[in-house]
């Protein structure tokens, strides 16, 4: 795996870090065919990955969103 530091360098190896966890909203419930690449990418594990431990939370519908 490669690094970059801040200024776009490849930084060396450095030791394992706790995965970058956030959330990724879907403004629609059901989701539908426009949101499946988030959706496939979590089950493929392309997330864990990379690094993210990410959750996908559905924001409802409507005026909610």
């Amino acid at each position: 795996m490669l690094l970059w530091d801040r200024s776009g360098n490849i930084a060396r190896k450095r030791a394992p870090y706790a995965p970058a966890t956030g959330r990724i909203g879907i403004p629609t419930s059901p989701p539908n065919i426009v949101h499946m690449p988030v959706i496939v990418a979590k089950k493929l594990g392309l997330y864990k990955k990379a690094g993210l431990d990410v959750d996908i939370v559905s924001l409802g519908d409507g005026v909610k969103v």
